[in-house]
């Protein structure tokens, strides 16, 4: 048997990835540190850096707070918050770098029957963490008709712009919002959101804590009592012309957070000796928003990059169809080999080139000449 050189299938190994991160029985992907709880009430998944306690946080910046949460009906449970902050955290991606938050509504409301304001035109998403809202997963929407959707907050320049020099950085503010036009209930579509009813924008980078603000141009209508203004996570919501009366009881939204690790610039500035990327089978990469840095495991192994050993090897050949059927797939250490049987040659890969006969290779070549 002609033995063939080891291969790696990226493609495949990041589909095996998934599937196991996405098992609930296998906490491969999101283990807390050794002798840590793992989750909190709902938060079921509580990956270290992050920790319940300064003891399994990676640093005070990881700390989550478990608190009890009681209900008007006189229930209660555990909710996990950012400490010192009622901004509930609802999930938490190791793979991905992201916190899922559930944010606060802008409203302004006037009911003519009542002759009543429910005003909440200017709220606040106060987290007191140094995690920025991600540019890139979330948009700011406003409701209503002859209504502004507006955010607020301070951007530190100098991180942005990767600027080693922290001590004397520049902070300034951040401001944006959009405008939503209509007359009659009949001007407004459902699922878009360009102007009509509904408008959106995009969030700049660096955003960490930020107000809102909703506001009526004129007068609200019968059909449009109140006007809204949220931040929310990309895909998360999706426009009706019932949202015109009362965003359908709607309290919060998701939000995306990005996050990171320290204060660097970049992995060149990390220490060896203080990193945070403990696994032996592990690499540091660049934050995309805001100073910091991250930790990934290497091309073949999963699990959780900011432990020691937290990084193990996958059995490519557990997935499916990695190999070609005639192939004998063999697992190495960060990779996979597919040994074509005798008298074959090819990687053996069914992504790849497969196996064939030695006879067929060069008949492929000779047909053709003796046309």
């Amino acid at each position: 048997m002609k033995k063939m050189k080891k291969m790696k299938n990226k493609k495949m190994t990041m589909v095996m990835v998934t599937m196991v991160c996405l098992t609930a029985a296998n906490l491969a992907c999101g283990q807390p540190k050794p002798g840590c709880s793992g989750s909190c009430g709902n938060l079921t998944n509580i990956p270290y850096p992050f920790g319940t306690s300064l003891e399994c946080s990676f640093d005070e910046t990881f700390v989550i707070s478990c608190n009890d949460t009681t209900y008007q009906n006189g229930g209660h449970h555990k909710q996990a918050y950012f400490p010192n902050s009622f901004i509930p955290i609802t999930d938490i991606s190791l793979r991905d770098h992201e916190l899922r938050v559930s944010g606060p509504i802008a409203r302004d409301c006037y009911y003519a029957d009542d002759e009543e304001y429910d005003r909440h035109a200017n709220v606040v998403m106060q987290t007191n963490s140094k995690f920025p809202v991600s540019s890139k997963r979330n948009v700011l929407v406003a409701i209503g008709c002859e209504a502004i959707g507006a955010i607020e907050s301070p951007i530190n320049y100098d991180a942005l712009l990767n600027n080693a020099n922290l001590s004397s950085s520049s902070v300034g503010r951040m401001r944006a919002g959009c405008l939503s036009l209509c007359s009659q209930v009949e001007e407004v579509k459902n699922g878009t959101c360009s102007g009509a009813g509904c408008c959106q924008i995009s969030i700049a980078d660096g955003v960490i804590d930020y107000s809102l603000m909703a506001e009526n141009l004129f007068n609200h209508s019968d059909f449009n009592p109140c006007d809204y203004s949220f931040v929310v996570e990309v895909g998360a919501y999706s426009f009706s012309s019932l949202d015109l009366v009362d965003l359908q009881k709607r309290e919060s939204f998701p939000v995306v957070l990005d996050w990171a690790v320290g204060n660097y610039q970049s992995c060149e500035q990390v220490n060896n000796s203080s990193t945070a990327c403990q696994s032996t089978h592990s690499e540091c990469y660049n934050s995309t928003n805001g100073p910091g840095y991250r930790c990934k495991c290497l091309e073949g192994f999963q699990g959780n990059p900011y432990l020691v050993d937290g990084c193990q090897d996958i059995n490519e050949c557990e997935i499916r169809n990695l190999c070609v059927s005639h192939a004998t797939c063999h697992n190495n250490v960060g990779g996979v080999e597919c040994r074509c049987p005798k008298g074959h040659i090819g990687d053996g890969l069914t992504s790849g080139k497969g196996c064939i006969l030695k006879d067929d290779k060069y008949l492929r070549f000779a047909i053709p000449m003796g046309t």
